[in-house]
């Protein structure tokens, strides 16, 4: 692991070197790590393949990047990035410098939850005598439905997992569809620790579905887990001094922090606006979460999720100018897990893992918090300073 102090002489000038300079570099850094896995033509043999998907025909190559060191909750993090867009590791990697030498990333990690949902199809228009009658039923039967629930994943039990609460919401018929029934939605909550947990999940509402309907009378509806993300929410900040921000030809670093925080207020403003700033946040995430093997998709669904939680979309991230600093946080949803999945089948995902040095939930969802706030940084910076295109084409001619 790297000091702050460190980053500037150890990775100065990292982008200048050979493809395979960087991976010495990085060697020394990690020196059980084997680069051959991570990097080489063949980490992923054709009956791996075979065995994460159906009908393969082998394995789709894509660049990795990194960000050498990221400082998270005072620790330097190698960050492995997956993407085809040449800016996004380029950016990334300033926002980074930028970063550490005001003492990095702070995040908090909410205790993580999955919830899914089944549907219970009501036979008649319910009262809200009903309703309540509904509630004093669940309650009735919750102790039997939970342990019937955690039956299912002994594993997720042992490891201080498993679910939680069960709780009751009524949908009334949408006036696209008037005529359609009333539903009851049993609403699961499981613990799911260093897990994902969706496939527990999915299992446990399949279990309690059946006792759900009989005890409501209800006919029997969908079961499945949600991707609200809503139980998996992820918080990380930065204090940047003005003095440690770069210093562009035509603005000061306090000018172009004040024009950064006014490019933000307008995505907080302007819905348009915040679909792209959003996306530039997921440019990093995603990136991070594609190199461990996450459900992108999924990562993808909450975060957009999230973001309309109020009246309308709005931004993940929040800056602002206060006491001679640039002042930066996000919050986002990460429904991530790294039991399990790919981590088992696909060896360079693994060799990923070990270079960010993680082996819990609460350090890939600080790291990929983290990551998604710089990429925000350095988009912010660029559009309030030199504007978007000028790197970007730079490096995208070089691609080309």
């Amino acid at each position: 692991m790297t000091s702050t102090g460190e980053f500037g002489k150890q990775f100065s000038g990292f982008y200048r070197l050979s493809v395979q300079e960087r991976r010495d570099v990085l060697q020394r850094l990690h020196p059980n790590l084997d680069f051959t896995v991570l990097c080489g033509e063949n980490s992923l043999s054709d009956d791996a393949a075979d065995a994460m998907i159906e009908n393969a025909l082998g394995s789709f190559r894509l660049p990795l990047g990194v960000v050498p060191s990221l400082m998270i909750d005072g620790i330097s993090r190698t960050i492995p990035m997956i993407t085809e867009e040449a800016s996004v590791v380029a950016a990334a990697n300033k926002a980074a410098k930028c970063f550490n030498a005001s003492g990095g990333v702070h995040c908090k990690i909410d205790e993580p939850y999955l919830s899914g949902h089944v549907q219970l199809i009501l036979k008649s228009k319910p009262t809200d005598d009903d309703f309540l009658r509904y509630q004093k039923q669940l309650q009735k039967i919750e102790t039997e439905l939970l342990s019937l629930a955690n039956a299912q994943d002994p594993t997720l039990l042992a490891h201080g997992g498993g679910a939680r609460r069960i709780e009751l919401k009524l949908l009334a018929p949408t006036a696209s569809a008037p005529n359609s029934p009333y539903f009851l939605v049993a609403e699961l909550q499981v613990y799911t620790g260093d897990a994902m947990g969706a496939n527990a999940v999915n299992t446990m509402l399949e279990a309690i579905r059946p006792t759900l309907c009989e005890a409501f009378d209800a006919e029997c509806g969908i079961a499945i887990m949600s991707n609200d993300g809503a139980g998996k929410l992820v918080s990380a900040t930065v204090q940047l001094p003005y003095s440690a921000l770069p210093t562009e030809r035509d603005f000061s670093p306090q000018a172009a922090a004040q024009r950064l925080c006014h490019a933000a207020e307008l995505a907080a403003r302007y819905p348009q606006r915040a679909v792209t700033h959003n996306k530039g946040i997921m440019n990093g995430i995603c990136a991070l979460a594609l190199a461990l093997g996450q459900d992108t998709r999924a990562i993808e669904a909450a975060a957009h999720f999230h973001a309309t939680k109020s009246a309308s979309y709005a931004p993940l991230s929040q800056w602002h100018c206060e006491h001679d600093s640039l002042h930066g946080q996000i919050q986002v949803p990460l429904p991530i897990g790294i039991i399990g999945g790919a981590r088992q089948k696909h060896p360079a995902i693994a060799a990923a893992y070990a270079l960010l040095a993680c082996n819990d939930y609460a350090t890939c969802a600080a790291s990929l918090a983290a990551i998604g706030l710089a990429q925000n940084f350095a988009a912010l910076w660029a559009l309030a300073t030199y504007g978007i295109q000028q790197g970007h084409m730079r490096l995208h001619s070089r691609a080309t």
